[in-house]
């Protein structure tokens, strides 16, 4: 038995794939996606608010539990204040 690595397989009869261009005949089309059916969503903007570190607590806490995000708690906060009769 010898000492010398020997190559479990021999690839040297092995050639590289041809890899077609854009320009070539019978190279697939690039695949395109189903047009997304889903209603647009509205645009979103970001508002930064001053309040004490407790506030802030609090809204994180509530957002938390209730799970929903910072805006969707905005809104359902002002929908609350507008059935009181608070509104502008």
């Amino acid at each position: 038995m010898t000492n010398e690595n020997k190559p479990v397989f021999d690839l040297s009869s092995i050639q590289s794939p041809e890899i077609p261009n854009d320009s070539q005949k019978g190279f697939p089309a690039p695949l395109q996606s189903w047009p997304d059916r889903s209603a647009p969503k509205p645009p979103m903007i970001q508002i930064s608010v001053r309040a004490t570190p407790e506030t802030v607590q609090r809204l994180k806490d509530v957002c938390h539990s209730e799970r929903y995000s910072y805006g969707e708690m905005l809104e359902l906060l002002l929908d609350a204040y507008d059935e009181k009769g608070r509104g502008l």
